[in-house]
């Protein structure tokens, strides 16, 4: 009896110790802000914008009217604008992107890349789960 009680404080002890997991760190408004001017320099795109959610970050980006890209590209300029904020925030504690990763804050943020077309509709969603290392592209 002994051995199943101390068995079930250790579980609860485990999952009480797991479920608390680190507030994620906080995202300065100028990090947000100068990633979208960073990339709002872009001929290609108006209007980039981010928005923080409890644990998620949405990047939105409009096609500049006029021009005709491809689906890659505004699919990379989203990934762009995520590196941008990357390596905003990044600093002794939060390592920045680099070729294999998109920034260490996004081990602590869901991210939702959001393409838009005329009247708001979505041309393309990309998402990626916190501590994921790919952007899922939604068809």
């Amino acid at each position: 009896m002994r051995k199943i009680k101390f068995i079930a404080y250790l579980a609860i002890i485990f999952s009480i110790l797991v479920s608390c997991s680190p507030a994620p760190p906080k995202i300065p408004e100028e990090a947000l802000t100068g990633s979208a001017e960073l990339i709002d320099a872009n001929p290609e795109i108006e209007e980039p914008e981010i928005i923080v959610e409890d644990d998620t970050l949405k990047f939105y980006l409009i096609p500049a009217e006029g021009q005709e890209e491809s689906e890659e590209r505004l699919k990379q300029l989203g990934v762009d604008f995520m590196k941008l904020l990357g390596g905003y925030v990044s600093s002794d504690e939060i390592a920045g992107p680099s070729d294999e990763s998109y920034g260490e804050i996004y081990d602590y943020y869901n991210v939702e890349i959001i393409v838009e077309g005329e009247r708001g509709a979505v041309l393309y969603r990309g998402i990626k789960a916190k501590g994921e290392s790919e952007i899922q592209w939604e068809e």
